[in-house]
């Protein structure tokens, strides 16, 4: 199986591609939020950064 980690600029936009990636990939794919609870201006911090690689 493979992951895929998610990172939006709203936590609303990340589930919402989610959602609709698993109907397609769910026998195949497994997809997770990398950093929950994070706004767009916060992408640019070096934590979630770090998290993302």
């Amino acid at each position: 199986m493979i992951k895929v980690g998610l990172v939006g600029e709203d936590p609303n936009d990340t589930l919402s591609i989610k959602n609709l990636l698993e109907k397609r990939y769910k026998a195949k794919v497994q997809f997770y939020q990398l950093a929950k609870r994070i706004k767009g201006f916060q992408l640019d911090n070096p934590k979630i950064k770090k998290a993302c690689q």
